[in-house]
């Protein structure tokens, strides 16, 4: 996925936006004030729709829930307690506990992911949508 500057469609703003390898947008990033500690960023539909939130938590290092638009839960981000050295990195695991994906500093000051197959499209979406705003999030 390609990140960069795009109109949300509905209220004529300018928003991180997702696009697929061929241009169509896959969702829409809206960040959304919830406080000096925890940003928040919704990844909206090409046409401006909700379709959930990442939300930071207190605590250092960073700790973050993924939730659907609705407030369910549908994963969380937390330091991975046992990082490959010199990196750190964080995981991401679902609802039910699982580890479904790992992300961590990049090249070029870029974060770097892996997200199982089979995990849920929501959280798939969700996790990209995490790094795209990672200095919001304070993530090391």
């Amino acid at each position: 996925m390609a990140f960069h500057l795009a109109a949300n469609p509905r209220r004529r703003e300018r928003f991180l936006a997702a696009q697929t390898p061929s241009g169509a947008v896959r969702f829409i990033i809206e960040r959304r004030p919830a406080g000096a500690n925890h940003p928040e960023t919704w990844p909206l539909t090409a046409e401006g729709q909700a379709r959930g939130v990442v939300r930071r938590l207190d605590g250092s290092p960073a700790r973050v829930q993924f939730l659907r638009a609705d407030g369910q839960r549908v994963g969380s981000l937390k330091h991975d307690p046992q990082p490959p050295k010199p990196a750190d990195r964080y995981l991401v695991r679902d609802r039910s506990g699982r580890h479904v994906a790992t992300v961590g500093p990049g090249t070029f000051r870029r974060w770097a992911r892996h997200i199982e197959p089979g995990t849920d499209p929501l959280l798939r979406d969700l996790v990209p949508a995490l790094l795209a705003d990672a200095g919001r999030f304070a993530l090391s």
